[in-house]
């Protein structure tokens, strides 16, 4: 009986429970979808490791048109653009390695090389730069418009 009493509490104790991390805003638990004290960084480029956007320089901002991880494999080409992307636009100056890009693996057990297109906004021509093909995926791609 004490084991009864004991078990409706913890379950109803349980349904009553609500969590809060420090710095949340609400909503989904963990999400920080708001600004706060003046920081312009995002919370998604926080995760990713980068900063403010930079400042436009001459040559404008990146926009990416397309990006493929694994051509000289068999994949379709442009199967990472809108990641590269995500990463990239509106910056002037992108470095990145394939591997960041590479979740899922498009062609797992192979040795893939890294392309990408992008036009900057300054001038709108279409610019190109590709990395050869390694364990990986560790060689890093530069676009910029600088």
């Amino acid at each position: 009986m004490i084991f009864a009493v004991a078990l409706g509490f913890f379950v109803t104790a349980r349904q009553q429970v609500a969590f809060a991390q420090a710095g949340s805003t609400g909503g989904v638990i963990g999400k920080q979808d708001k600004e706060m004290s003046g920081d312009s960084t995002s919370p998604e480029s926080k995760r990713r490791g980068l900063g403010p956007r930079p400042r436009v320089t001459e040559g404008g901002r990146i926009t990416v048109t397309s990006a493929t991880l694994g051509a000289n494999c068999g994949v379709k080409r442009g199967n990472v653009t809108s990641k590269v992307a995500e990463i990239c636009n509106g910056h002037d100056v992108c470095q990145l390695a394939g591997s960041r890009v590479n979740d899922p693996d498009p062609a797992y057990g192979c040795q893939k090389a890294f392309a990408a297109e992008w036009k900057c906004s300054a001038d709108g021509k279409i610019r190109s730069a590709a990395v050869a093909k390694t364990a990986f995926e560790t060689n890093e791609l530069t676009l910029k418009c600088n």
